[in-house]
């Protein structure tokens, strides 16, 4: 007969999973030495936490969803941080998980799963009968991608182990299709500041090429929500993310905007910095645009698109404390190929490179669903599995320091990734917030790691970035095919838009 394990690993292969990103445990050994021994590549991590942020990751980066597993009790709940994360993010992510409620209740490591998932927001699939398991294998691959967000596939561990029989038919809903919006241009078209804001629905069903042509006919100005960065790379009339990360230049030009139409954007707090930007705007959102015959100047004009081009400059401040972040991302932004993806981690920074790196569209990753730090390496480390392209991954010193662990993954799985760590001796977020209330900043001020030093005991190439002759090093980013670390000892003097006193 045939066990449980296997024919969970036989439903995975049969829909096409090639990669188990994971941590190993009890409870799931047998899956993943079955899986292996199939030619499924299993990605291990250092903490479960990095293990969903790996395949969330590969499923942003390739475009499939991703399979992960971690064993039961403290193996789920320290995955936790992540699969919070991943939902928030969207990320169509299966996680499979091994239960032993049927084990005594003193058992140290039995824990009630489901409701560890359920604050999560994930959708849980529990398997409490052998003929459901590869069923639940298929629902959990179909809904994560319909509903986009990750599905915990719980299997009692007597499962797994045991013969499993025969198996009942997966039943998946069919899916919903929302009708288009048929008033949206024409009220656009009759603006004076129109606006078109877009977000990850108008990236993920590829409207940005009608959404710049709406533009162009009606006048409007662009721009996107973080997670949709990129998407009108290169139009001189793009004003880059809406909300807390925002230039001056585009927040002054969001709040002029009479009609913005919102094209798959949830619009929330992030997007409108709770409200204010678009508060004197009639707010038009929908799925789907008509075209429109209209061609109108609107706000396509010289004058504002050498606004717009102007809105990254600043004025270098690095001092003898360290670099202007500012200035380190401009070099990067340079050196890197052009094919670049970016995942960015939380925190102070994260304003910077924000603003000044350029990706194309879908390249532009914002490891910040549960806005918990440190996550955005294991992201970028699977995003580097799903994608064949050079990735970048941008940290604070304190969110490197927290997935330090992942590090060895990095050096052990060796994708073209580089770790830029904009090393501030802090929590640079905390700083701020303790100078505008009068505090002390040694409450968020630690030694100096030197993460070059640290990335070489690893086994990875590391730079160290000090004084402004330093740049010239990052040349040799153009040209790197492996895993390469970059410590850049940045500024606390600099304080990014969001933190001058305009956003909490």
């Amino acid at each position: 007969m045939t066990a449980g394990h296997e024919v969970v690993a036989d439903a995975l292969r049969a829909h096409g999973v090639d990669t188990l990103f994971g941590l190993l445990g009890n409870t799931n050994l047998a899956l993943a030495g079955v899986l292996r021994g199939h030619g499924v590549r299993f990605v291990g991590a250092r903490h479960e936490t990095g293990a969903i942020s790996l395949a969330a990751g590969y499923a942003w980066s390739s475009g499939r969803p991703a399979a992960c597993t971690v064993t039961h009790g403290p193996g789920l709940s320290n995955a936790l941080t992540g699969l919070t994360s991943a939902v928030r993010d969207r990320a169509p992510v299966v996680l499979l998980v091994g239960d032993i409620r049927g084990e005594p209740a003193w058992m140290a490591q039995r824990a009630d799963h489901a409701a560890m998932v359920a604050w999560t927001g994930a959708g849980l699939i529990d398997v409490d009968r052998p003929g459901r398991l590869a069923a639940a294998v298929a629902e959990g691959l179909g809904r994560a991608v319909r509903e986009r967000r990750p599905m915990v596939v719980n299997i009692r561990s007597d499962l797994l182990a045991d013969p499993a029989g025969a198996q009942e038919p997966a039943r998946l809903p069919e899916e919903d299709r929302p009708p288009p919006a048929d008033e949206a241009c024409r009220a656009l078209a009759d603006a004076e500041r129109p606006l078109i804001l877009a977000g990850r629905g108008a990236l993920w069903t590829g409207a940005g090429p009608a959404l710049r042509d709406l533009g162009r006919r009606t006048g409007a100005l662009l721009a996107t929500t973080l997670p949709a960065k990129g998407l009108f790379h290169g139009d001189p009339y793009d004003l880059g993310v809406c909300g807390g990360y925002a230039t001056a230049t585009a927040r002054e030009l969001i709040r002029e905007s009479d009609v913005v139409l919102a094209a798959g954007a949830s619009l929330n707090g992030y997007t409108t910095d709770k409200g204010e930007l678009l508060a004197g705007a009639t707010v038009i959102r929908c799925d789907a645009v008509s075209p429109v015959a209209a061609r109108r100047r609107g706000r396509r004009t010289p004058e504002i698109a050498a606004r717009v081009a102007a809105a990254r400059d600043f004025a270098d401040e690095s001092d003898d404390d360290g670099l202007d972040p500012r200035t380190v991302l401009r070099a990067v932004d340079v050196a890197l190929p052009p094919d670049r993806q970016v995942v960015v981690d939380v925190g102070h920074f994260t304003t910077f490179p924000t603003q000044q790196l350029t990706v194309h569209p879908g390249r532009f990753l914002p490891a910040l669903g549960f806005g918990s730090v440190g996550l955005a390496l294991a992201t970028g480390i699977g995003a580097a599995r799903g994608r064949d392209a050079p990735t970048l991954v941008v940290v604070g010193d304190g969110g490197a320091l927290m997935a330090l662990g992942e590090l060895e993954t990095l050096a052990r799985l060796r994708p073209r990734l580089t770790v830029l760590v904009l090393n501030d001796r802090a929590y640079g977020a905390e700083i701020h917030h303790l100078r505008r209330h009068g505090l002390p900043e040694d409450l968020a001020l630690f030694p100096e790691t030197d993460f070059a030093a640290v990335a070489a005991a690893l086994g990875i190439p590391g730079i160290s970035l000090r004084t402004s002759a330093d740049l010239d090093r990052l040349a040799y980013l153009r040209a790197t095919d492996g895993p390469s670390l970059v410590d850049a000892r940045v500024t606390r003097a600099v304080v990014a838009d969001k933190f001058a006193g305009r956003t909490p």
